[in-house]
């Protein structure tokens, strides 16, 4: 019950900074940078019924696109599948995203998808081999992602050792990739 009002309170703090034109809150020592980027104002789960058996496996679909595939900063870190538990009508708000994952007191970055992937999937003349053919993976990754996922959004948790969320939604289920990026 606690959890649930916080998720309220916490949404309702997002949604008012929205109609005030702000972007940037802190909601109990965490800060949320750019919310408005496009994510639903969905804070907690639903009760909904069980995905329909029709509907596409996140899982299956992006761990052969993910499989050997590192995010290239000052560290080089594998991209994971993960879910959130439960059934959900729209994404979480950056602030109930970030009680989900149990990150409150962590500073959050919302991000668009085409936006964050652009450097890592765009093709250049000077690129090697290796270079290409991780770029063309990353142009795959990003079709899959956009293919699955009616609205896709980044989610940039932390300070330094950053957890890196892309988070899509599908059939009431909240899933994507995630992996570590250091920024130092």
């Amino acid at each position: 019950m606690m959890k649930a009002l916080a998720l309220g309170l916490l949404g309702l703090v997002v949604l008012a900074g929205c109609a005030t034109g702000n972007t940037t809150f802190s909601v109990d020592g965490g800060g949320i940078r750019d919310i408005d980027a496009g994510v639903p104002p969905s804070a907690t789960p639903t009760l909904t019924p069980s995905p329909d058996p029709q509907c596409p496996d996140p899982a299956a679909a992006l761990e052969p696109a993910i499989a050997d595939l590192l995010w290239l900063s000052e560290s080089d870190y594998p991209w994971e599948y993960w879910e959130l538990p439960g059934s959900y009508e729209a994404l979480p708000t950056p602030a109930a995203f970030l009680t989900l994952i149990e990150q409150e007191e962590q500073p959050l970055e919302v991000r668009q998808l085409e936006d964050y992937l652009r450097f890592v999937s765009t093709l250049r003349e000077d690129m090697n081999d290796e270079e290409r053919a991780i770029a063309l993976r990353y142009q795959n990754l990003l079709q899959v992602l956009t293919s699955l996922y009616d609205t896709v959004v980044v989610y940039k948790v932390g300070t330094i050792e950053v957890k890196v969320f892309i988070v899509g939604i599908t059939c009431n289920r909240v899933s994507g990739i995630r992996t570590l990026s250091i920024e130092t």
